[in-house]
């Protein structure tokens, strides 16, 4: 992780399910840095229950494509798809990384995306949150670790870096708010 600049030695790396539980209930991340979200909990039917405050639900308005000529031609810009220049997303993604490496902790996911094997994407998702990493692990495909831990050798086809908690400056250009979703189809 250190090409990506992240220096932070406190990585939990491809965790189960029950160490993601087992974090997401230690006191740092039972209430939202605002402390105006319920607590986490685990509920009666055993789901943990988490809420993300002020950004719970999707941010549509807020999700940004690196505008290149990876892009130019091949992504229908419009109101669904807004561009970003390179040069505020290189800024975004490094306010993701210093926030990152100031966490407690940070959890990392090795999985895949796609079942067909030759359309797989080796994806690996970086956050600051267990329960975050506990989705994306339910969301991928898990594999056998050792397979896993070989097949990521070389590195992910895709990374995620997921700063969710930390606000991404809507001074830059391309950023209209506190939210900002990037996506680099050049770099992953």
């Amino acid at each position: 992780m250190l090409d990506l600049g992240i220096t932070n030695p406190n990585v939990v790396h491809n965790p189960s399910v029950g160490e993601l539980y087992e974090y997401a209930m230690k006191p740092e991340h039972l209430v939202s840095p605002d402390l105006t979200v319920q607590p986490t909990t685990i509920t009666d039917t055993g789901a943990l229950s988490c809420s993300s405050g002020s950004r719970t639900g999707r941010s549509p308005k807020d999700k940004r494509i690196v505008l290149d000529d990876e892009t130019r031609d091949s992504v229908n810009w419009g109101k669904v798809n807004i561009p970003i220049s390179p040069e505020s997303y290189c800024l975004n993604r490094q306010r993701a990384v210093d926030f990152l490496n100031m966490c407690s902790r940070v959890f990392v996911i090795d999985q895949y995306a796609g079942w067909d094997l030759e359309y797989r994407k080796k994806i690996r998702v970086i956050s600051a949150r267990p329960y975050h990493a506990l989705f994306m692990k339910q969301m991928l495909i898990r594999e056998d670790p050792k397979e896993v831990a070989k097949s990521f050798k070389n590195g992910p086809d895709f990374t995620i870096l997921n700063a969710g908690e930390f606000v991404s400056d809507p001074n830059l250009t391309d950023v209209t708010g506190k939210c900002s979703v990037d996506v680099n189809f050049t770099t992953k």
